[in-house]
């Protein structure tokens, strides 16, 4: 009698077990069916000429707010493109900033996907040590973002952790630029400071696990790194040479945490709103 108690009592959880799995799924699914997918910032005001602005010998601050406005670069980003002395190319910027693009939507892993431009958001010159972020990827309905680290800069490579399955390993930045959404962002660290960090990414944190719940099922940081995500591999990195650039000091370092941290100043926005950025 007890024996046949116990073997009912474990079908039932057994059956409990298999149906919460079921629901919890179900969950997601529908969420991801229902997800109202990502939205490209484009501006509500009319693009200007900015060749004549452009032309001049010292740019004002107001010039360079009107071409923030006008292209998403600041004044870093403008300069930098200025330095190689091709004006149209930051005219292709303003183009693109301007521009309604088509995107498509692909399933990297169960829930996961991304949307992916049909052409390519013309970059800044970039740095070592820049992180490239977009909200443009997605679990179920929730945008949790990618972000990257450009580790060479003359070659467009950056480090990134794209998802389970696949451990942390290098990209181009070009593929980043495929995202409707996206910050490049520099550190506001010394060169040498900022070299440490680049090549501590470079040489120890490739072959990296990748793990979503990271800081919730395990710790943030240990000394010696196991597992990692997108953002908390750039966290790690800078955590473990003395800067905390999740901004909120959640359990949980996001993408958005990192685009809203003290340590970085903005090259160049693309499809977010340059006055809010994400979510500020």
């Amino acid at each position: 009698m007890k024996r046949h108690t116990r073997i009912k009592r474990a079908i039932i959880a057994f059956v409990s077990c298999v149906l919460f799995v079921a629901l919890v799924l179900s969950f997601f699914w529908l969420g991801e069916k229902n997800a109202l997918g990502i939205e490209r910032y484009t501006p509500d005001y009319d693009m200007v000429d900015i060749v004549p602005t452009l032309s001049k010998d010292t740019l004002t601050d107001e010039d360079y707010a009107l071409l923030y406005a006008q292209t998403g670069l600041t004044k870093i980003g403008i300069d930098s493109m200025l330095d190689e002395g091709d004006i149209t190319k930051i005219v292709d910027v303003q183009e693109s900033f301007f521009k309604k693009y088509e995107f498509s939507d692909l399933n990297f892993a169960p829930f996961c996907h991304y949307y992916s431009l049909k052409g390519k958001i013309p970059l800044a010159p970039l740095q070592n040590g820049d992180i490239i972020i977009s909200s443009s990827t997605e679990f179920s309905w929730w945008s949790i973002g990618h972000c990257a680290m450009v580790v060479d800069a003359e070659k467009g490579i950056v480090v990134e952790a794209i998802g389970v399955g696949d451990d942390s390993t290098y990209g181009y930045a070009s593929a980043l630029s495929r995202r409707p959404t996206l910050i490049v962002l520099r550190p506001k660290l010394e060169k040498e400071e900022l070299d440490k960090i680049v090549d501590y990414v470079d040489q120890e944190l490739i072959g990296i696990t990748y793990d979503p719940t990271v800081g919730v099922l395990s710790r943030k940081y240990d000394e010696e790194i196991k597992a990692t995500q997108c953002a908390h591999i750039f966290w790690y990195a800078f955590y473990k040479h003395g800067y905390d650039i999740d901004s909120n000091g959640g359990a949980v370092v996001t993408p958005k945490d990192i685009s809203n941290s003290e340590y970085f100043e903005v090259v160049q926005v693309s499809g977010f709103n340059p006055e809010t950025l994400w979510g500020n």
